[in-house]
C-alpha cells in the first residue's frame, strides 16, 4: 500500500484510494526526506502539522482502544460514539466562529 500511495503521489493521481494511515505515514516521510535532501536549510514546500496530529490522534486512540479492552471491554463500544460526538463539536464551532467573523 505505501509503495501504491507513493507512486500515486509520484504521478499526481488523486484517483487512487488508500489508507488514511499509510497515506499520512507516507506523507511524514516523504516531508523528512525532502527536509534531509534540501539539507534543511530551505524552508519545506508544505507543513506537515496536519499530518504529525493525525498520526498523534491514532497512536492515542489505539492506546485508549488497549486500555478499554484489557479492562472494560463494554465501554470500548462507547468510544467512536464520542469520538463522533467530539468531532461534530468542533465542526459545528468552527463553522460557527466562522460565520461570526465574517
Amino acid at each position: 500500500m505505501g509503495i501504491r500511495r507513493t507512486a500515486a503521489r509520484r504521478i499526481n493521481s488523486s484517483g487512487i484510494s488508500t489508507i488514511v494511515f499509510t497515506s499520512v505515514l507516507i506523507s511524514i516521510v516523504m516531508h523528512l526526506a525532502g527536509l534531509l535532501a534540501r539539507g534543511g536549510n530551505a524552508p519545506a514546500p508544505t507543513s506537515i502539522r496536519g499530518h504529525l496530529g493525525t498520526f498523534v490522534a491514532y497512536f492515542f486512540g489505539a492506546f485508549l482502544a488497549a486500555g478499554l479492552v484489557s479492562h472494560y471491554l463494554g465501554m470500548l463500544v462507547w468510544v467512536p460514539m464520542a469520538a463522533v460526538s467530539v468531532a461534530l463539536g468542533c465542526s459545528y464551532l468552527s463553522y460557527t466562529l466562522k460565520r461570526s467573523v465574517e
